[in-house]
């Protein structure tokens, strides 16, 4: 019955997105501070991120993540870009490996503990060969003291390229009582087909039914190696489909739109299946506008 009702409604979610064009009277209710974004490393000509963030914060969305520990500015991967206060209070802090464990406590334990911190970023799968890869037993050993460290701060948890497999399973039994003190699971999204990507976040639910979701990357896809053939008005039919669905869910308590900034999948066709919420200027993408008014 559940599964029947979840087909129903995302049905008439695609029937709706079809038949009419998407305006704010369709909007659905979203859980608080919903809707978000990630900005990506090595953003090249794009040091005006804190003005990429004015506009995009200026649509609804409330918080970004990034690929550090560090504010932007104190981040060489980044281009250490001068930051605003607001820029740097709305991002969620990423402990991205082993390495960031020992900065990890200290800021937990500080004087201003963030509300979040996610637990490492794809320790399953190294990006281009520049991040290194962690299994699941040594993940475990690095982050168990962590977890266990008194603090304010919510642990989100660590978050794997390859939703399938069973480097959660296997790092939780690794992890004594670990579960217990990590209230948000993390996931990645990517794929072109809407039901596709529902059917992903519902197996995580499945699996973790106790715990609020977190989609801390979200779009159609991440590379172009993964066969989106959308244009502008696909991607945004795409987003209204699952973002309006993931809001409605009960579970799904955050989404991390991939991207903020102007990032094509194919730079020699940018309007081929692009995620981007900024344009080269720093202005307003239609797809913005779009995820501005998805909440109503």
């Amino acid at each position: 019955m559940k599964s029947f009702q979840f087909l129903s409604a995302l049905s008439l979610s695609l029937a709706l997105s079809a038949a009419t064009p998407f305006t704010k009277r369709q909007a659905v209710s979203c859980p608080s501070n919903f809707r978000n974004t990630v900005f990506n490393t090595g953003m090249p000509g794009q040091g005006d991120v804190g003005n990429r963030w004015n506009t995009i914060s200026s649509r609804g969305v409330s918080n970004w993540i990034g690929f550090t520990i560090k504010p932007l500015s104190q981040s060489p991967t980044y281009g250490n870009p001068a930051t605003s206060p607001a820029f740097d209070s709305a991002q969620i802090k990423v402990a991205m490996d082993p390495r960031d464990v020992g900065a990890a406590k200290a800021l937990i334990t500080g004087p201003n503990p963030p509300t979040y911190l996610e637990l490492f970023n794809e320790p399953d799968f190294s990006f281009m060969g520049f991040t290194p890869m962690t299994n699941a037993k040594d993940a475990a050993g690095s982050l168990q003291e962590l977890i266990n460290t008194p603090t304010s701060t919510q642990f989100i948890s660590p978050v794997v390229a390859f939703t399938g497999s069973s480097y959660m399973s296997d790092f939780f039994n690794n992890c004594a009582g670990c579960l217990d003190k990590i209230p948000i699971i993390a996931l990645h999204v990517y794929k072109p087909d809407p039901q596709q990507a529902i059917d992903q976040i519902v197996s995580v639910h499945n699996a973790y039914p106790s715990k609020k979701l977190w989609i801390t990357e979200l779009a159609p896809v991440s590379d172009g190696s993964q066969g989106c053939s959308l244009d502008e008005n696909g991607v945004i039919s795409w987003m209204q489909t699952v973002v309006k669905w993931a809001a409605a869910s009960g579970y799904v308590d955050k989404i991390f739109w991939n991207c903020g900034e102007w990032g094509p999948i194919h730079k020699d066709n940018p309007g081929l299946c692009n995620p981007s919420l900024t344009n080269p200027d720093g202005s307003a993408t239609a797809l913005l506008d779009a995820y501005s008014q998805i909440c109503a």
